[in-house]
């Protein structure tokens, strides 16, 4: 008697398809840009280039790929190795909040978030001494690295323009 195959069986629906084909074009855009990428100084580092879309230009599926295959993964990167004990599990819900994500909206700024002050206020001097480290690795780390993968402007303070703290986290009102 003939061995019995295993045969596994999925329900592809139309936006499973989008997703599966926005992951391919996804790997193929990262893999072009590898290519654009240089090494610096000789080491083993490699900085790629920023992505040649517009988060503005994407659909919403479109963006749910970019999320899904090259944010979430990034940011979990991240958060777990600055603070893995605070951050056991990164999900939608780490940036966007839980009811934003229940409600399937998943617009930015996040009013959950810890509210942020221009720079040089009071309010925001007191936070950096507050929580230097946090600080330093949302603004040397996570902000350029999604920044980056999103293919957003670097801020501009003369302009006031470009992805900033301000991107994800709402702005506290000066006492």
């Amino acid at each position: 008697m003939a061995p019995r195959k295993r045969v596994l069986s999925l329900v592809v629906t139309p936006h499973h398809r989008c997703v599966h084909v926005l992951f391919w074009l996804s790997l193929g855009a990262t893999v072009l840009a590898g290519c654009a990428s240089r090494a610096r100084d000789g080491g083993d580092a490699v900085e790629v280039e920023a992505h040649a879309r517009r988060w503005s230009d994407l659909d919403r599926d479109a963006r749910m790929a970019v999320m899904t295959t090259e944010v979430m993964p990034a940011a979990r990167r991240l958060f777990q190795a600055f603070d893995a004990e605070r951050y056991p599990r990164v999900d939608c819900a780490t940036c966007h909040g839980a009811a934003s994500v229940a409600r399937h909206e998943y617009s930015m700024p996040n009013p959950e978030l810890y509210a942020l002050f221009p720079t040089g206020t009071p309010e925001q001097i007191a936070m950096v001494q507050a929580y230097p480290e946090t600080v330093r690795f949302m603004h040397n780390r996570l902000l350029p690295q999604v920044r980056d993968i999103l293919g957003a402007e670097t801020y501009d303070a003369d302009t006031q323009q470009g992805f900033s703290c301000f991107s994800c986290h709402p702005r506290g009102e000066s006492r």
